[in-house]
């Protein structure tokens, strides 16, 4: 599966299935096991685009995006099977048990046995004696119900537990609390998910663990300026600093991520002759993706980013850091209301400010109001009827996504333009069909941004 279960969390279960006739991926409903598509394979795939064209390779695409398939569990099993007769020698119900071992996928990994399963299948027209047998099963002292799947007991006795892992905010906040105890929640909340990514992203596995890593960090930063009063001002100052470092020392890698992420919808936009002229480009951004990634795998790996989370951690874990900061101790329901409806009233002002002739300047300061609006809502959800707040954030995130396409496609075509300079710095034979299709890319990034400006006063007024 994907990191974040993206799979599982869509109903469906992914195995590669040895048996000693065959080898094949095969996708299945994850309750009844049904298979929906499957392939002979020598290897499992990190990603669906090693398929061969099928249905399996769509299905996989369309759930996993731009995500690498992760090995789980690997489980081995010794299977055998009863026919149960009547008395014309007809088979009536088959029986399968199965005794499984267990173990985390790897070569080193330690083995676990799990306590055999029994599988009752009836036949066609046999039911009375299907359930006369189930009766007698569920009678015996020696045999219970599976609390779990296989998968999911599989999983459970290598320490996991199926969709572990989430980057969405869901902190068990309650209106008892104080400001202080909430706040201190969703940091500890945050820095979880943070920490989660770390290896993933040392590891480039792909290219969401930098994005959650640094999604994490933008949500602390915000935490940390919009929960006002409830930390000391020096430690403010020096946490927003340090973790304002940590934004920083992510952005040059996540920034060529995003262009090569982008890459086929640039070829596609171009008219098929020029897509071609694309491949130099391509083959800079890898390079320098793969430098700039150099880089961060050492900050990453540096005393200074270490001591960052240790202090961070340290500070949560000895709460209250300061009982005696002006909003530490008041409710948390009070504290949020005050914060959200402030930063409401603030993008109103605004938005309604905004005009055709309006500098950019303007919308993309809209956008950072409404990116912490958003931010506040969703860590004080749990104080709010989900009803109400769901369909506000999704107007909220139309907007959003209406003011941050704006600004990215102006920040992409800039990119352009600064990567074409860089590449003829660096080589003085840059194809010029290259630099042309480049030019003509700028050329519809800045068409799309003048749709998207157009299409912001309407976004603004839902």
């Amino acid at each position: 599966d994907t990191f974040d279960w993206r799979l599982y969390r869509a109903g469906r279960l992914l195995q590669e299935k040895h048996t000693a006739q065959s080898r094949g991926l095969q996708l299945c409903t994850l309750l009844e096991g049904r298979p929906v598509a499957s392939v002979l394979t020598t290897h499992p795939p990190d990603w669906p685009e090693q398929l061969p064209e099928g249905s399996l390779r769509t299905a996989l695409l369309a759930l996993t995006e731009m995500r690498v398939l992760l090995p789980l569990v690997r489980v081995v099993s010794e299977l055998q099977h009863f026919r149960v007769l009547n008395e014309d020698a007809k088979t009536v119900v088959r029986l399968r048990c199965e005794r499984p071992r267990v173990a985390r996928s790897g070569p080193d990994a330690t083995e676990h046995s799990l306590p055999p399963r029994l599988q009752l299948v009836a036949m066609r027209g046999y039911g009375a004696e299907a359930a006369t047998i189930a009766a007698l099963l569920a009678a015996d002292d020696r045999v219970e119900v599976a609390p779990h799947t296989l998968f999911e007991a599989s999983l459970r006795a290598v320490g996991r537990v199926p969709g572990d892992y989430s980057s969405k905010l869901a902190v068990p906040l309650s209106a008892e609390m104080t400001a202080g105890q909430a706040a201190r929640l969703i940091w500890q909340h945050l820095l979880a998910t943070l920490e989660a990514n770390i290896e993933g992203t040392k590891a480039d596995l792909d290219s969401e663990f930098l994005h959650d890593l640094r999604v994490a960090t933008r949500r602390t930063r915000s935490a940390l300026s919009q929960i006002k009063g409830v930390l000391p001002e020096p430690l403010l100052a020096d946490f927003k600093a340090r973790f304002g470092w940590l934004g920083q020392i992510t952005g040059p890698t996540r920034d060529l991520d995003v262009f090569l992420l982008e890459l086929p919808r640039y070829r596609a936009a171009l008219p098929a002759p020029l897509r071609a002229d694309l491949d130099p480009l391509q083959d800079f951004l890898q390079r320098h993706q793969a430098d700039a990634q150099n880089a961060l795998r050492q900050t990453l790996g540096s005393a200074e980013f270490t001591r960052l989370l240790t202090d961070w951690a340290a500070l949560l874990a000895d709460w209250p850091a300061s009982p005696t900061a002006p909003n530490a101790q008041r409710p948390v329901q009070v504290l949020a209301a005050e914060r959200i409806w402030k930063m409401f009233r603030r993008i109103l002002r605004e938005g309604r400010a905004i005009g055709p002739d309006s500098p950019h300047e303007d919308l993309h300061e809209l956008r950072k109001s409404c990116k912490k609006l958003r931010y506040l809502i969703e860590f004080f959800s749990a104080l709010y009827p989900s009803q109400q707040t769901k369909p506000l954030i999704k107007t909220l995130k139309v907007l959003l996504d209406n003011l941050g396409q704006f600004q990215d496609l102006e920040v992409q075509a800039d990119k352009l333009r600064a990567f074409a300079a860089q590449m003829q710095a660096e080589s003085a034979s840059v194809p010029l069909p290259t630099l042309l299709a480049m030019g003509a890319l700028i050329g519809d990034l800045l068409a799309r941004q003048y749709a998207a400006r157009e299409a912001f006063a309407s976004r603004f007024a839902a």
